[in-house]
C-alpha cells in the first residue's frame, strides 16, 4: 500500500534552508536479521526489494537535487534504484556508515549477549554513548555525519537532498539536527522502507513528515 498522497504533496518548495528526505533502507535478508551489522554490508530480502518500488513511488512527487548513500550494498541498491529514472547519481560517503560495532559486529544478538552479557545491557541502557570493543558510540559516528552535512550545506541551499541509510545512524542524526539528546534517537527510528522529511536551516530544523508507514501492516 502507497503512502498516502497527503504525506508529501503538501510540502512546498525549500527556500533559505534544505531539505532532507531520510530513507530507511527496506528489510533484510532473513540471515542479516538478528546480527550486529554495523558497518558490515548485507542484502535486501526478496520482499525489500519489491518494497523499493513502492518506496520510489511514493516519493514520485518529491523533487530531489542529490542522493547520498553509505558504500554497502543494502543502501546504495536502494539509491540507485531512485536514481534511475531522474538523472541523477549516487554519491558515496564513508562518513554515512552506521555506527561502528568493533568486534561486534557480524555476530548475532543472542551470542553476544551470552558473551557480554553486561556490555550489552549498557549499550542499549545508556543508548548511544556506550562504545562496543574496538568500536564507536552511536554519538561520535553522528558527530562524523554532523562534519559531512556542514561540508555539504553550503552548496544545498534551497535544494532537496535524499539519504538512504541505517535505522540508527539516521534517527541518532535526526535527533542531533532537532536539538535534542541522542539518548531521544530511539523515538525518531524510521521503520524499514520508510523515510522522513526536514527542513533544516542555519539555526535549526523542523520535521516535514515522518515514517508515514507507521500504520501499514504491509512494512517489511
Amino acid at each position: 500500500m502507497p503512502y498516502p498522497a497527503y504525506a508529501v504533496a503538501m510540502l512546498s518548495e525549500p527556500t533559505q534552508c534544505a531539505r532532507l528526505v531520510l530513507v530507511r533502507h527496506p528489510g533484510l535478508a532473513e540471515r542479516y536479521r538478528s546480527v550486529a551489522l554495523g558497518r558490515g554490508e548485507a542484502e535486501l530480502s526478496r520482499r525489500g526489494r519489491q518494497y523499493t518500488l513502492t518506496l520510489m513511488r511514493s516519493l514520485t512527487g518529491v523533487q530531489v537535487d542529490r542522493v547520498f548513500s553509505p558504500p554497502v550494498k543494502h543502501c546504495q541498491e536502494v539509491a540507485e534504484a531512485f536514481v534511475r529514472d531522474r538523472g541523477l547519481e549516487v554519491e558515496t560517503d564513508e562518513r554515512l556508515h552506521d555506527q561502528a560495532l568493533g568486534e561486534w559486529e557480524g555476530h548475532g544478538w543472542d551470542d553476544l549477549g551470552r558473551r557480554d552479557e553486561a556490555l550489552v545491557r549498557d549499550f542499549f541502557r545508556d543508548y548511544g554513548l556506550v562504545a562496543p570493543p574496538s568500536g564507536e558510540t552511536l554519538a561520535d559516528a553522528v558527530d562524523r555525519m554532523l562534519v559531512w552535512w556542514n561540508e555539504l550545506v553550503p552548496s544545498v541551499d534551497g535544494k532537496t537532498v535524499l539519504l538512504v541509510a541505517a535505522a540508527p545512524i539516521l534517527s541518532g542524526f535526526t535527533a542531533r539536527l532537532l536539538g535534542l539528546s541522542i539518548r531521544r534517537a530511539p523515538a525518531l527510528s524510521l521503520p524499514a522502507g520508510a523515510f522522513g522529511i526536514l527542513d533544516v536551516y542555519g539555526d535549526g530544523a523542523v520535521i516535514r513528515t515522518w515514517h508515514p508507514l507507521c500504520l501499514n501492516e504491509d512494512v517489511p
